[in-house]
């Protein structure tokens, strides 16, 4: 008995050697700056892919132990430059790195912040060696939130600033040490400065550039105000590795 056979052929379109798709978070939308400093490498590895420049910095021993995988800063002339370009920061910020440093003058850890402009921010410890997300909002006022405790004890600490809108936050190792909330609701954060690691950007090369003395590792950006789970489970598995 002859047998008839038939093939369904359906239309399919094949593009770029994948025929399947991930789907972004927008929690992973939202991260526009990572440099974790692995292998002396400075590439930004978040979809802005802005490459950092290096001044009088030494790469070293990360937290784990891996060679020439976090950065050692000076504090009279080191700085990583991270270029001036805006990244789509509006009016909330969530910045985060791993530090260790045993003492310094006010100094930045992260900072994208010119007080001409009125805008911006910096992540930085205060005097006694405080963490703190300070700066400006458009609304001509200076703006803070600051950690209680000193972290000048030459230990890895992991530093959160989270602005969202008009609440500044402060996360150290995992825990929200502060919170501030001003009046002001209508928040604008984007300037011109250059966004700088270990140091503040100074306009004209005058003034206190505020410089760290200490090792800095796994620095990330996003342009929104992670929430407190969310920042937990970063802290979580930072501890692990190295995001």
């Amino acid at each position: 008995m002859k047998r008839n056979y038939f093939i369904l052929l359906t239309p399919f379109i094949f593009f770029g050697g994948c025929v399947t798709t991930r789907k972004l978070t927008k929690k992973h939308e939202s991260l526009i700056g990572k440099y974790t400093f692995d292998n002396g490498s400075i590439k930004d590895l978040s979809s802005q892919g802005i490459d950092a420049s290096l001044t009088n910095v030494e790469f070293v021993e990360d937290r784990f132990g891996n060679r020439n995988s976090a950065v050692q800063f000076n504090g009279t002339s080191s700085r990583i430059e991270c270029s001036n370009n805006d990244r789509n920061i509006t009016n909330s910020i969530t910045v985060m790195a791993w530090i260790k440093m045993e003492t310094g003058d006010l100094p930045a850890v992260v900072t994208k912040y010119d007080w001409h402009e009125d805008k911006g921010f910096s992540l930085r410890l205060r005097e006694k060696g405080e963490a703190a997300i300070e700066g400006r909002d458009g609304n001509n006022k200076y703006r803070q939130s600051g950690h209680e405790g000193s972290l000048y004890d030459n230990s890895w600490h992991h530093i959160i600033g989270v602005i969202s809108n008009n609440e500044w936050i402060v996360y150290v190792d995992g825990k929200m040490t502060s919170s501030s909330i001003n009046e002001n609701t209508s928040v604008d954060l984007t300037n011109t400065s250059t966004l700088t690691i270990g140091a503040l950007p100074v306009p004209n090369g005058k003034g206190n550039f505020r410089y760290f003395k200490g090792i800095i590792d796994n620095v990330l950006i996003y342009n929104t105000a992670l929430d407190e789970q969310q920042i937990k489970k970063i802290f979580k598995k930072s501890k692990k590795k190295s995001l």
